[in-house]
């Protein structure tokens, strides 16, 4: 009996020793406002995954959700919008689950890097300035209600991995991504706040396209951004259209890359015919053009990584 437990012990160690930590790809460096993409890789089935991201001092400052891609459930991926306030510095990425049985906690660090937004005043009218501080409770209630869809997390919708098309045939850009900007109302009140997206001038009426395959997730008019349309494309990713004129698309819409969503208008807080074009992470405003340049999930160059001789497993 005491040979047998001793038999079963020494094969449950040798099984514990040939199990090494999952794989993990993640970025040296991000950009404020910019995604940053984790890619986990484990020996069986990779279960309970949490991704944080960690201060200096070891403060948890995010946590993303995960999702399975690709066959079966041994990778798993996260996407994670870098605020665009975040100071300059090294940061960790801090990973845990079960692979299988086996538990596991891995720690990479990774850079945030400088960067420099542009600064713009805007002057407010009378009635812009009475519509910017009105507070009726229809602006509250379309306010979390938009807040709550921009929150959602679906595993499944894997709708567009790829990269993203602008949603204009011709860009004129008049406000860009992280644009610092200062309000001057027509009472002489002053605020400021932080673009969350890309404004392009455009005739009223000029069609607006989806920026990639997803679904329709809102489609109505709002009291400060108009005529709206937000698209749900991954996991925690959606992109928003601002002051439409008219509308093309109803919720629960699957629509393709491309597709008309509507098109350009002044409704809402304006100050004359444009689209407003954002993306968001878990709610985080991230650039567009970062979007228009990358694919979500480069499942080739991730996989490349993983499977280079060079890549050494574990964690720290």
């Amino acid at each position: 009996m005491i040979r047998k437990i001793s038999l079963l012990l020494l094969l449950l160690t040798a099984a514990a020793r040939l199990w090494t930590m999952p794989k993990v790809v993640v970025p040296e460096a991000v950009e404020p406002g910019c995604p940053l993409v984790v890619a986990m890789k484990g020996e069986q089935d990779l279960e309970q995954v949490g991704v944080s991201l960690l201060n200096a001092a070891g403060g948890r400052l995010l946590v993303a959700g995960v999702f399975h891609a690709g066959d079966g459930g041994s990778i798993v991926m996260s996407l994670m919008g870098i605020p665009d306030y975040f100071s300059p510095g090294t940061y960790e990425i801090e990973m845990e689950g079960r692979d299988g049985t086996n538990y596991f906690w891995l720690r990479r660090t990774v850079k945030i890097l400088p960067r420099i937004f542009a600064a713009e005043d805007i002057e407010f009218s009378t009635d812009m300035t009475d519509l910017k501080n009105d507070n009726e409770p229809k602006r509250i209630e379309e306010y979390y209600q938009l807040l709550a869809i921009l929150h959602s997390f679906h595993p499944a919708a894997l709708y567009h991995p790829d990269s993203f098309s602008f949603p204009l045939e011709q860009l004129r850009q008049t406000s860009g991504f992280g644009d610092r900007r200062g309000y001057f109302y027509a009472d002489g009140g002053r605020d400021s706040s932080i673009h969350a997206g890309i404004d392009y001038g455009a005739a009223a009426g000029t069609p607006v396209f989806a920026s990639g395959k997803g679904r329709v997730v809102f489609s109505s008019a709002r009291i400060i951004t108009g005529n709206t349309v937000v698209i749900e494309h991954m996991p925690s990713l959606y992109s928003l259209y601002y002051h439409l004129n008219s509308l093309a698309v109803r919720p629960d819409d699957i629509v393709e890359q491309g597709a008309l969503l509507g098109t350009v208008g002044a409704t809402g807080l304006v100050t004359g015919p444009h689209l407003h074009w954002e993306f968001r992470l878990a709610n985080v405003p991230v650039d567009p053009l970062w979007f228009t340049g990358n694919k979500v999930l480069d499942m080739i160059k991730i996989m490349s990584i993983m499977d280079s001789t060079a890549y050494e497993r574990g964690g720290d």
